[in-house]
């Protein structure tokens, strides 16, 4: 878990070291995208492994990176494309994790929006 978390905190902070790079950018994105999926498993395997308080920490800052990297990409190109679907459905399984229904069905109708569009 440790060194995960340090990858993770190298993606970020090579980022954020970049000002020259917009946060719109899709590299920016993409690596903000792969930390987020990261931290998921990560905290899937430290729930499973009973480290729920733990577990609830990597969700809450995963569905905290999503939700940020989705608005980011949705106000460069707001267009219905089939990675915001899954990303808005990755979204929700966090929000159903964190016992948040109230952000999860908005992700969930958003989603569905997207398919139909």
């Amino acid at each position: 878990v440790e060194q995960a978390s340090q990858a993770l905190s190298t993606c970020r902070d090579a980022v954020a070291a970049s000002p020259g790079v917009a946060q719109r950018h899709h590299l920016a994105m993409g690596l903000a995208r792969a930390a987020s999926s990261t931290r998921t498993m990560l905290g899937d395997a430290l729930a499973a492994a009973g480290r729920r308080e733990m577990a609830l920490e990597l969700w809450v800052r995963s569905a905290e990176e999503l939700r940020a990297t989705l608005e980011a990409q949705h106000a460069a190109l707001p267009l219905p494309w089939d990675g915001r679907v899954a990303g808005l459905l990755e979204l929700a399984g966090l929000y159903s994790r964190l016992g948040r229904p109230g952000d999860t069905r908005p992700c969930l109708a958003e989603a569905l929006e997207d398919m139909k569009a």
